[in-house]
């Protein structure tokens, strides 16, 4: 029932104050696209301020997540992927011949007194799939869109006409988008834990009570 109607369940959780499966319900809910429509009936007989929560939580989780995909305001590449380069290695297969019109410079890393400026060429597959990805995860924040074929078939395609980056942009757009993943994982879990803090909350309680009443 979980996997299948975690909106039902997150509902009947709350009533009944379980938390725990309350909160893998709500992580459950992420995989659906909205709470709207259909998925709403399963929370009518749950409090306003609940059903706020559960908006919260996923506004939470898409803004946390769609944030991880963002370049940043100097037009270089997102921090958290900036600062390692067994991450940000993945996007510069691009040759600089017959594949420099299809990439672009961007800022990997500002100088300081311990480091020189660093600017990389980087496909402009791989700028369009962030920017796709990051409005999926705000619409719907599920680690799984790092993965979607819809998402890295046009990485590997703008590779395809190019004898040099084919042999290597595969391995790329494999690994690339699994280390997505993870960090998505890792920064929604860390959304859970608001999530959990608030459940245990004093007001919170007050408002399951009310629901059952």
């Amino acid at each position: 029932l979980l996997e299948e109607e975690p909106f039902r369940v997150y509902a009947l959780a709350t009533t009944h104050g379980l938390s725990d499966i309350a909160l893998r319900a709500a992580r459950r809910t992420l995989t659906l696209p909205t709470v709207y429509g259909s998925n709403s009936a399963a929370l009518t007989n749950v409090s306003a301020a609940v059903y706020q929560q559960l908006l919260d939580y996923r506004r939470r989780c898409g803004e946390a997540a769609s944030e991880l995909a963002r370049l940043t305001p100097e037009g270089g590449i997102p921090p958290w992927i900036a600062k390692d380069q067994s991450r940000w290695r993945h996007l510069t297969t691009t040759c600089h011949d017959s594949c420099a019109h299809t990439s672009k410079t961007l800022l990997v890393h500002e100088s300081n007194e311990d480091s020189p400026t660093i600017h990389v060429r980087i496909r402009t597959s791989w700028l369009a799939y962030l920017k796709a990805l990051g409005e999926e995860l705000e619409r719907r924040p599920n680690s799984d869109s790092a993965t979607s074929p819809a998402l890295i078939g046009p990485v590997i395609a703008s590779a395809s006409s190019c004898s040099q980056c084919a042999k290597s942009i595969y391995d790329s757009a494999t690994a690339f988008p699994q280390i997505v993943k993870t960090e998505v994982e890792r920064t929604i879990s860390g959304v859970c834990h608001f999530l959990a803090r608030s459940m245990t909350h004093p007001d919170f309680r007050r408002m399951v009570s009310f629901t059952r009443l």
